[in-house]
């Protein structure tokens, strides 16, 4: 089962406009299913459900919320930036914190779900960044994909991400 969800441009606040959210709207862009895999129904509430942990974790990312990012993302996360660079959610949350790299604006274009078990979803996106630190900034077009496995008591949990840098041509 594969789910297609698009969502808003997320702004720093207090940068030149405010953050301003909008519903992501979702539809399932293809219901075939393997009939030994979970019901549909069940399908669908967790595929909308990773989407909804990956719009959360791109606003996070842009309000440089730490507390919501130490929810949304599991202990065991490993994230590779466009750079080449990867971190650990400590490095991570460290980084944010100190302001060593920030996300002044990320326009997120259409996401991909897909649903490998009941416990693990794939989004594979592409947006459109400002990132940098207090002194710099560069626009940036990526491509993602996040891992997320789902923890019966915290929902999904972002456990790997991994992007690269879109060519002229895409």
């Amino acid at each position: 089962m594969v789910l297609v969800a698009t969502g808003a441009a997320y702004l720093r606040a207090g940068d030149e406009a405010r953050a301003h959210p909008l519903p992501a709207p979702v539809h399932i862009e293809s219901t075939e299913s393997d009939p030994t895999s979970v019901p549909r129904d069940t399908a669908n509430e967790l595929l909308q459900a990773a989407v909804a942990a990956d719009i959360q974790r791109t606003a996070a990312l842009v309000a440089g919320d730490t507390r919501a990012l130490d929810l949304i993302c599991g202990d065991e996360l490993v994230f590779g930036h466009a750079d080449g660079s990867i971190q650990s959610k400590s490095a991570l949350l460290a980084s944010l914190e100190a302001g060593e790299r920030r996300y002044f604006a990320i326009n997120p274009g259409p996401r991909e779900v897909r649903l490998l078990a009941e416990a693990v979803a794939l989004v594979f996106g592409s947006a459109e960044l400002l990132v940098g630190t207090a002194e710099s900034s560069q626009p940036l077009k990526i491509r993602y994909l996040a891992v997320y496995r789902f923890d019966a008591r915290l929902g999904w949990r972002l456990t790997a991400y991994q992007s690269a840098r879109r060519t002229g041509a895409e």
